[in-house]
């Protein structure tokens, strides 16, 4: 399978409703237009929740196309290699970037965690980021804007919208922009959002434990 070759909704009335829905969900969360500001009674996690079962409902329940496989289709053991490698080539290219962030102006700080605080943080960096953030930056933005952008546009598209929203959050950084990048193909490549939900939890156990390893070097100098 081609990232090409991943399903997508076509122009049925259902299909143009799910994709609709799809981007509104997505434009909410990424505060391009904070459509939530409109609903203040529902929560960010209940309008995706929301938004994800009615492009389900609406689609008649097309699960290839939302990436709801439960095996890579090149199968698991490939998906592990190529993880190993992302993760190198991510670093590289982090380290590449740091120069330019720094001609840009933007702070490059060095993060750290309690070690007394690092379950909660295990808890929303490796498991509800992971799949908070694929379901509405991988899956839903797929759905959206495949048809329309074709899978490089949407690859660059996924890519400088994931660095965005860690900007907004108060996480910028090269390796986020970079790693949206390779999600969203792998995505894309894999056929499964179980692909890019583990690599994104695997990258942010590694960040972790690098902000753990930086309280103890930084945080007794300081």
């Amino acid at each position: 399978m081609t990232s090409a070759d991943f399903p997508r909704l076509g122009r049925s009335r259902g299909d143009l409703s799910a994709r609709v829905i799809a981007l509104l969900v997505v434009i909410s969360d990424s505060r391009i237009f904070p459509i939530g500001r409109l609903l203040p009674v529902v929560n960010a996690h209940t309008f995706i929740v929301v938004g994800l079962m009615a492009s389900l409902f609406l689609s008649d329940g097309n699960s290839a196309a939302h990436g709801l496989l439960l095996r890579p289709r090149q199968g698991w053991d490939r998906w592990g290699r190529f993880a190993l490698l992302a993760a190198g080539v991510i670093l590289l290219l982090g380290l590449f970037c740091v120069p330019v962030w720094w001609l840009l102006g933007w702070p490059l700080p060095v993060p750290q965690k309690d070690p007394q605080h690092w379950q909660e943080a295990f808890y929303w960096m490796c498991v509800v980021a992971p799949v908070y953030e694929e379901i509405v930056y991988r899956m839903l933005l797929t759905i959206a804007l495949l048809p329309i952008l074709g899978d490089r546009c949407l690859i660059f598209a996924s890519g400088i919208l994931f660095g965005w929203i860690h900007i907004r959050g108060g996480n910028p950084g090269p390796d986020n922009l970079i790693a949206g990048f390779f999600l969203q193909w792998a995505y894309l490549r894999s056929g499964t959002l179980l692909v890019p939900m583990a690599m994104h939890a695997a990258g942010n156990a590694l960040a972790l434990s690098s902000q753990l390893v930086n309280w103890h070097l930084f945080h007794q100098a300081t």
